[in-house]
């Protein structure tokens, strides 16, 4: 397989990236996949019954099935393009591990309004699937198949042939605005793609480290990131990114306290979160009873705090959000809020794609509820073997 000089002075286009719907993942040889290639189509519904990309897709089954395979394979294959590059295709021999996934892409450029179906692929040099004319066209309302295709067999993340010019700029784009930090929430300051991965454990822990005035761990832009347990360093800990924007002194820190307080606290009267002391370096809870730390909420809030901060922080504006099994941590009550909370994301960014993970057949019957919902396109993934 050829690699690619990825250090050719000037690209072909100039990626301003303005339509993002994931499509398709195709994997095969990996974890529980490996009788074949499974196909998972990211469709749906939308308001008036036509099948669409979705938006809110969930994948339901026991575990040990094949749940967290298929998010890890969607991490690791925008993680190739990270520098250094991250997730569980990064090796250092051959594994016969292949992963494919489809997006439909919008771009504007010196030339006008493109579009695109680009395939990212890894494990091989040939696609999983290819896409004919037909299928681009009349499938997916685009122009072209473009196509990435990305080795990292070395441990060093190269495009490979059959790599398209738009999938190599893609590449180039994204290393070269790797580190960018964000100047507003809900990704409306960056267009290239990432992915936001939070495992199964989402706890917040109380910081250990010295309380200071620094950048937030993972703050700039990065292809693909990953959050599991909060703290306890630090830079790591939802205290410091509280804080960072306390400091930054925009209107960002007031943005984000309004979208946690109407998200988390609406039906608790006199329940607040307050902007952070800057005299403290902290952030607190108000109650009709006093104060106390973000300790104090109950794991349920801090775990949606720390995805709820994370999110509206970290994401772009063509964003893959990957929750691990969205139950945990949480009482039904509040998997509900979280559910809600997320449909009103998507009003504030169009360009974001959550899929999720779960074993609650209880959360699937809310989830497959026949109501349309305007803005909502939700599909699902059902790995029968011994549900119930």
């Amino acid at each position: 397989m050829a690699d690619i000089n990825i250090e050719a002075p000037q690209p072909l286009y100039d990626i301003e990236i303005e339509g993002w719907q994931p499509l398709r993942l195709i994997l095969d040889q990996i974890g529980p996949f490996r009788q074949g290639p499974e196909t998972f189509n990211f469709q749906g519904p939308d308001e008036n019954g036509d099948p669409k990309p979705a938006n809110l897709y969930m994948l339901l089954a026991k575990n040990g099935r094949g749940k967290t395979t298929a998010l890890e394979a969607i991490y690791g294959l925008f993680g190739l393009m990270a520098d250094p590059p991250v997730g569980r295709f990064v090796t250092s021999r051959p594994t016969g591990e292949r992963a494919q996934i489809d997006i439909r892409i919008e771009w504007r450029d010196r030339g006008g309004k493109n579009s695109c179906v680009l395939s990212i692929w890894t494990g091989s040099r040939e696609p999983l699937e290819a896409w004919s004319d037909e299928q681009v066209v009349a499938g997916a309302g685009a122009a072209s198949w473009e196509r990435l295709a990305v080795s990292a067999v070395t441990g060093e993340a190269q495009p490979i042939e059959p790599t398209s010019d738009f999938g190599l700029d893609l590449f180039r784009a994204i290393r070269a605005q790797r580190g960018t930090d964000p100047s507003q929430l809900y990704g409306a300051s960056q267009t290239l793609p990432t992915v936001l991965y939070f495992t199964a454990d989402r706890r917040i822990v109380a910081p250990l480290d010295e309380r200071a005035v620094v950048k937030p761990a993972g703050w700039g832009y990065q292809p693909a990131q990953i959050f599991a347990s909060d703290g306890p360093e630090w830079a790591q800990s939802i205290d410091n990114l509280l804080v960072w924007l306390e400091w930054v002194g925009d209107d960002r820190v007031d943005d984000l306290i309004n979208f946690l307080n109407n998200q988390l606290f609406t039906d608790t009267p006199g329940k607040v979160l307050r902007r952070p002391r800057r005299q403290d370096l902290a952030s607190y809870i108000s109650t009709r009873t006093g104060e106390h730390s973000l300790l104090g909420l109950s794991h349920g809030e801090r775990s949606l705090l720390q995805l709820y901060a994370r999110t509206l922080c970290h994401m772009t504006a063509s964003t893959i959000l990957l929750i691990d099994e969205v139950e945990n941590h949480l009482h039904p009550r509040w998997a509900q809020r979280l559910y809600a909370s997320l449909k009103d994301l998507f009003t504030q960014a169009p360009g974001l794609m959550t899929i999720f993970t779960t074993h609650s057949m209880a959360l699937m019957e809310t989830y497959k509820d026949d109501v349309a919902e305007p803005g909502v396109v939700r599909g699902g993934f059902l790995i029968e073997e011994d549900m119930n």
